[in-house]
């Protein structure tokens, strides 16, 4: 890789940015001109799932300036994420028409309606599965239906009846069998163990129909509960996507009915708020997103934010580091570390913790893998698992996720 990383990264999050200014136009002739790595560029757009956004920028502001070769490759992953949308909304248009036959009501979550409401269409915004919100005592009913229109269980759930579900999870997860499609089915906006108690029924009751790019319609969440959605997901995951980024800073611009005072008042109320604090500083800080002057001196005043901004901004700008990788186990602490550091109320701090170690002790399909035990000696998967971590990963394994629990509850 050359070029001069700062320039390349300052274009990439100025090729994701809505509504480019005469400066932003200005400024990514510059960098385009001086060579950016280009390797670098599409690295980082690809992992970020940006690439249709970038495509269209810089094709709009400098199209003759770009190599050849980066040309074709912007425009062959764009015309991709065009070509998978068009397949995801035609299977979403069939499952919800099956859902309506049957009495059964739907909300979609992200996806299409959410590419078509405020990016204009399925080309600019990447997603790779339907996401469905449906009521808890619908999920046997639409649970058969789908399996019977060609979808199968693929094991990240439990196929068993909602009563058991309800009180650990919050989807189950299917596969199309010939398509490769997959879907989650929600009956829950969050784990309960995240206690995000924005409830199926707000969503509901708030949904707005929008137009899909097939000239059906679907129901997405209101403006306020989407929001707040968007705002979670991307705590929940740490913010590893710029593309979540981009969804918050084109809620703002282009649903004007988004109340940013009344989203941060509903946010209090139900324990969110720095999440949403969160949400609107790097959107801000990475996309230069417009907020009111008074939620720009509250963010300026929380240092936590700032730091947690830091970590987000090295994790979607960064390229790969060389090396090994890093421990699945070890990254999913590291992500509970963020998620507990977004809650600011000391008892959802400790109970999100709690909730998760009571989990990671327990022996999974990896622990039943590493060694064979005869059913009847399956207890000592209890002691398989921690011998396996350490063969696995090392001592690091419990040393540095005691680290980062520790750093996060001082949140």
């Amino acid at each position: 890789m050359d070029g001069n990383p700062s320039g390349t990264v300052e274009l990439f999050l100025l090729g994701a940015r809505t509504g480019l200014s005469g400066y932003d136009c200005d400024r990514i002739r510059e960098i385009v001109r001086d060579g950016p790595d280009w390797d670098l560029l599409l690295l980082l757009a690809e992992r970020n799932e940006v690439v249709g956004l970038l495509h269209s920028s810089l094709s709009g502001v400098c199209g003759e300036l770009l190599p050849p070769d980066v040309r074709d490759r912007l425009r062959s992953t764009a015309l991709s994420y065009a070509s998978d949308g068009l397949q995801l909304t035609a299977k979403l248009t069939e499952v919800l028409d099956v859902f309506e036959t049957e009495g059964i009501e739907a909300v979609v979550l992200k996806g299409s309606p959410l590419a078509a409401s405020i990016y204009g269409g399925v080309s600019l915004r990447r997603f790779g599965d339907l996401d469905i919100l449906i009521h808890l005592g619908d999920l046997p009913r639409a649970r058969d239906l789908l399996m019977r229109n060609g979808f199968r269980w693929t094991g990240k759930g439990s196929p068993c009846e909602p009563g058991t579900l309800s009180e650990t999870e919050k989807h189950l997860s299917l596969v199309h069998s010939t398509q490769g499609i997959a879907l989650e089915l929600h009956w829950s906006c969050e784990e309960p163990a995240c206690r995000f108690t924005l409830r199926t029924e707000d969503v509901f009751q708030s949904a707005v129909r929008v137009s899909l790019p097939d000239g059906t319609q679907a129901r997405c969440p209101g403006p306020e509960e989407q929001f707040l959605l968007l705002a979670a997901h991307g705590a929940r995951h740490g913010w590893n996507r710029l593309k979540w980024v981009c969804d918050i800073d084109r809620l703002i611009r282009k649903r004007t009915d988004v109340e940013l005072y009344a989203v941060l008042k509903r946010a209090q109320q139900l324990g969110c708020r720095r999440r949403v604090l969160l949400a609107l500083a790097i959107a801000a800080e990475l996309l230069g997103t417009p907020l009111p002057v008074l939620v720009q001196r509250e963010l300026e005043a929380t240092r936590l934010l700032r730091r947690l901004m830091s970590e987000i901004r090295g994790t979607i700008t960064s390229p790969p580091q060389d090396g090994l990788p890093e421990a699945p186990d070890i990254a999913e602490d590291r992500r509970l570390s963020f998620a507990i550091r977004c809650r600011e109320r000391a008892w959802d701090r400790l109970l999100l913790a709690l909730d998760h170690y009571s989990s990671s002790v327990s022996p999974n399909s990896r622990d039943f893998e590493f060694v064979k035990l005869p059913s009847a000696f399956r207890w000592l998967y209890w002691f398989v698992r921690p011998v396996r971590l350490v063969c696995s990963y090392g001592l690091r394994c419990f040393t540095e996720p005691s680290r980062w629990l520790a750093e996060s509850m001082r949140g």
